[in-house]
């Protein structure tokens, strides 16, 4: 699965201000999801990611954000299009593992109602000629 492309990701200030001025927000112990829709439902979901100096040095820092980009790079086709997100870190990321933060960013999306089941595939359908004999 591709990473997150520079037309996937959110970088202005006045984006992050708009999601923290007027989107809407839930939390965990250790990380933050705000999310605003798009004005045209049909764009590409955006993600931007805040980790301030109270989650730790440098390399920590750094550490936690990669990991958020690469849960979100696996999971931006379950994500509802059309979104801006936004998760910020809490100084408890610091000391929480990749599987960890993946929950926590997967209980934040459910809890949003930004979470969307895969669609089903044509190998995911029972055969119907099996057990038949």
């Amino acid at each position: 699965m591709p990473g997150l492309g520079r037309t996937r990701r959110v970088r202005a200030p006045r984006d992050f201000a708009a999601v923290r001025g007027a989107g809407c927000a839930v939390h965990a112990t250790a990380l933050m999801l705000g999310w605003q829709a798009a004005a045209v439902a049909a764009s590409p979901t955006r993600f931007g990611f805040v980790v301030g100096k109270r989650v730790g040095n440098a390399v920590t820092r750094n550490l936690v954000k990669r990991r958020l980009r690469a849960i979100m790079a696996n999971w931006q086709t379950r994500i509802v299009p059309g979104q801006t997100i936004i998760i910020t870190a809490r100084p408890a990321a610091a000391t929480r593992s990749f599987d960890d933060l993946s929950g926590d960013v997967r209980y934040l999306l459910r809890r949003a109602q930004l979470w969307q089941a895969p669609a089903p595939t044509p190998t995911d359908a029972a055969d119907p000629q099996e057990g038949s004999s």
